[in-house]
């Protein structure tokens, strides 16, 4: 059994996966001004006009940014592997016109 539950729960198409985690990603960058400025500018606050923990904040940017770049390596490794099967059901092709000669 896992953190959330047991194994029956997990989402079996992972390019389904994928768009619930950038949903996450998204809607946590939308939430604040502060949140969104690290992705828009490439920079952070230095300050919080209405106070809290920097530290806090600066461990949620950082966060976010690493779920963002994971998100995005596996993105590009479902793209390859789609591309990867259609090769696949090429080569599978020309083998066959070749055997049916």
């Amino acid at each position: 059994m896992g953190f959330f539950g047991d194994d029956s729960d997990k989402i079996e198409n992972p390019t389904e996966n994928l768009k619930i985690r950038n949903k996450i990603i998204k809607s946590f960058i939308d939430s604040d001004g502060k949140f969104r400025k690290p992705f828009e500018k490439g920079t952070i606050s230095s300050f919080n006009i209405m106070g809290g923990d920097w530290n806090g904040y600066a461990n949620l940017v950082l966060t976010s940014v690493m779920s963002d770049s994971l998100h995005s390596i596996e993105s590009k490794m479902d793209e390859m592997l789609k591309l990867e099967k259609e090769k696949l059901e090429v080569n599978k092709e020309i083998l066959e016109l070749l055997k049916s000669k």
